[in-house]
Formats: C-alpha cells, sequence, structure tokens
C-alpha cells in the first residue's frame, strides 16, 4: 500500500483525450500539470489536499475484484468517524456524495488498485479545472461536479490534520491486512525517475496519445465572433475552419492552412498566430486574443 499526495494536477484516464477533459489555458496560466494515468476511468483533480492510495498486490482474480479491496479501507474510514458507503460503481460516497474514486490496471501477474481520498481539496479550482459538458448537464439534469463531491475534513475530529488521517488509516490498514514497512531503495528510485522522464513527464503520452475528437469554440473577439472549428489526431489539430460574422483584411484559409497538423498547445498555436503572414488579418484582434478561439 501506498499513501501519496500531489501538488495541484490534473490526472486523465487512459482513454481520454486530454483536451477534451481540461480547461487547457487554466492549467498552463497556473502551472497546473497535466499527465496520463496507465488505468482507465474519467479526469479528476488533486491537491494537496487530496490524499490518495495505492495497492499492488498478486493478480488473484477473486482477491482483486474491485470491491473486496475497497472494503478494508472503507472499514479504517468508518472506524474514525467516518461513515462511507461503497456505491455501485466501487466509488466511496458520504451522504450520497463521492468522496473517493478507484481504478485497477492489471500487468504481468500483478493489479494495481488506486483511488483517491478527498481530504480538503479545492473544490472551487476543481470545478475551473475541469471541463464539463453544459450541454449534457442540461439536457440530462446531471449534477454539476461540485454538488456530487464533497471533503471529508469536516466529518473527522478537529485535531486531524491530513498527516493524522494518514498515519490512522496506516495503522488501520496493518491491522486488517499484516501489512509491514517497505522502502525504494536508490536503484528503485532512478528508475522511477527515468520513467517519469521518458514517459509521464512528455506531451506524446500526456497529450499525444489522446484519440481523436472533435472540437467546436466560440470566441467573441474585436473583430466579431469567430466560431472555430477543429478535428484532434494524436494531440494535433486538422480541419480547421473559422465560421461566423467576423471581418477580415485576408482569405481565413490560409490561416486554417497552417494551423494543419500543429499540436493543439497554446504556445504552438500562438506562434502560428503571430506569425507576420497573418498580422493583421483580423481587425484590432492581436494573436493572444485569438487564442481564445482554440482554448
Amino acid at each position: 500500500m501506498i499513501l501519496w499526495q500531489n501538488r495541484p494536477s490534473v490526472i486523465i484516464g487512459r482513454n481520454q483525450n486530454t483536451s477534451a477533459e481540461i480547461a487547457s489555458r487554466y492549467t498552463e496560466e497556473n502551472g497546473i500539470s497535466v499527465v496520463r494515468r496507465i488505468t482507465g476511468g474519467g479526469a479528476v483533480y488533486y491537491d494537496m489536499g487530496n490524499l490518495n492510495y495505492s495497492f499492488i498486490l498478486p493478480d488473484e482474480r477473486s482477491a482483486a475484484e474491485f470491491r473486496s479491496l475497497s472494503e478494508p479501507f472503507a472499514q479504517v474510514l468508518r472506524a474514525i468517524g467516518v461513515s462511507v458507503e461503497i456505491n455501485g460503481r466501487n466509488d466511496l460516497t458520504l451522504h450520497g456524495k463521492k468522496i473517493s474514486g478507484t481504478a485497477q490496471y492489471r500487468y504481468k501477474g500483478h493489479v494495481l488498485h488506486h483511488g483517491t481520498l478527498l481530504y480538503s481539496l479545492d473544490l472551487d479550482r476543481m470545478t475551473q479545472v475541469l471541463n464539463v459538458d453544459s450541454e449534457k448537464i442540461a439536457s440530462k439534469g446531471i449534477d454539476s461536479i461540485r454538488s456530487r463531491v464533497m471533503n471529508i475534513s469536516e466529518y473527522l475530529p478537529e485535531n486531524m490534520g491530513v498527516r493524522q488521517l494518514e498515519d490512522a488509516i496506516i495503522q488501520g490498514m496493518s491491522l486488517i491486512c499484516s501489512m509491514m514497512p517497505f522502502s525504494l531503495s536508490e536503484a528503485d528510485q532512478m528508475c522511477v525517475r527515468r520513467l517519469a522522464k521518458e514517459k509521464y513527464y512528455t506531451w506524446e503520452w500526456n497529450f499525444g496519445q489522446s484519440p481523436s475528437a472533435t472540437f467546436c469554440k466560440k470566441a467573441k473577439l474585436p473583430c466579431g465572433t469567430i466560431h472555430a472549428y477543429w478535428d484532434e489526431e494524436g494531440g494535433h489539430m486538422t480541419n480547421v475552419m473559422l465560421k461566423g460574422d467576423y471581418l477580415f483584411m485576408e482569405d481565413p484559409r490560409a490561416l486554417e492552412a497552417a494551423m494543419e497538423g500543429v499540436r493543439h498547445q497554446m504556445l504552438c498555436v500562438h506562434d502560428v498566430l503571430a506569425a507576420p503572414t497573418f498580422s493583421g488579418m483580423f481587425p484590432n484582434t492581436s494573436a493572444d486574443e485569438l487564442l481564445r478561439c482554440f482554448f
């Protein structure tokens, strides 16, 4: 079992399109890391108010089911006064709201089972970082993400900070699972750092692995309203079209063609928009303002 925390980060599910799940401009401007994990499920926001847990164990199918691994963790939380339940999706809930989600991955005879635990997460920032399909919410009556989750800190004893919570979980799980302490060797840590550098810190993994998707974004600019449409293949923009009631000095098809194959990344898109070729194409509208069409 590993207990761990992140600085502010968005963690993307293995099969998600990163651009569709995050508010790209907000994450870049606020220094929020974006990392794809190897397990499925949805995008989540982490900060130091989130306590995360991982179990790694032999892949014995009956013993590695979601519920069998979530139940011991739930028992420990109940013992310290948090009356959690496990719902049909194997999330831990409190008063009907989600406090922990889980995911799994099997590899070479072992299973990784991990989850989040909302202690004092910045829920307002979470709603700014994660994209929510407003049309889906309106048409299907789905509650906002902010109203479906909650922190457990207000249900714990006043003197139980996140470190005390961590200690209580370790003690409780040790009694249930007979665990012993384990430390990574320096060689282990070197392997971890190399894997992070070569895979998990790279744009190719975090954005380039995204499945194909189609995007449409509207921006009201000094030149008028632009509706930008584009497809994304492996994190690169294709089939870019600019529609709307905007003014232009030159045919925008040249800009659409120049965007073909560009990374959907603010710096890369800005470089195209700021190129001398397109300077003055849109009256009274800067490259920085045009970025709002794509982010």
